[in-house]
């Protein structure tokens, strides 16, 4: 009986230290990507941000890659995202955008939550058509955002 109590009492406090380690290292690398972010980006240049955007990958690069998490920026005229590990980072022009949507799934990978998918053209490859997904906290908001902001930028080109 009493190894009984003290095998439970030994994982109970296993996952409690786990747990609390787990917590300090998210908090860790939370605060790194927000310290990324302010680095790189005026305040006032920042229309919306999400440190911990989970990344479900390039279109272009295929299936094989890993998720992971990173910084995703929006700012007046495109869309930033910093891959933490390994560190990688992508800007896609706001003009270069061609369509928005929430799927639940993107490469074969799934959260079973709405993800923000983005298709652009990239530059990089002769006006190619490329897609990127992530799982942000409210994936609606940021379609209205990059939307709204679009529409900005195509109001101020058509009045050059």
């Amino acid at each position: 009986m009493n190894t009984t109590i003290l095998t439970i009492f030994g994982i109970a406090l296993g996952l409690i230290i786990f747990f609390t380690l787990l917590r300090f290292i998210l908090k860790k690398v939370t605060s790194s990507m927000k310290d990324l972010i302010s680095e790189q980006f005026q305040e006032e240049d920042i229309i919306m941000q999400e440190a911990m955007a989970n990344f479900f990958g390039q279109e272009s690069r295929g299936a094989g890659q890993m998720r992971g998490n990173g910084a995703l920026i929006l700012t007046n005229d495109a869309l930033h995202f910093t891959l933490l590990l390994p560190r990688r980072s992508w800007v896609i022009p706001l003009e270069n955008i061609t369509e928005m949507s929430l799927p639940r799934k993107h490469l074969g990978k799934s959260k079973m939550c709405d993800l923000l998918r983005v298709d652009y053209l990239d530059n990089t490859d002769n006006e190619k058509g490329d897609a990127i997904a992530w799982a942000v906290k409210d994936p609606e908001s940021w379609i209205e955002a990059i939307s709204k902001q679009k529409e900005y930028l195509d109001s101020q080109t058509h009045f050059d």
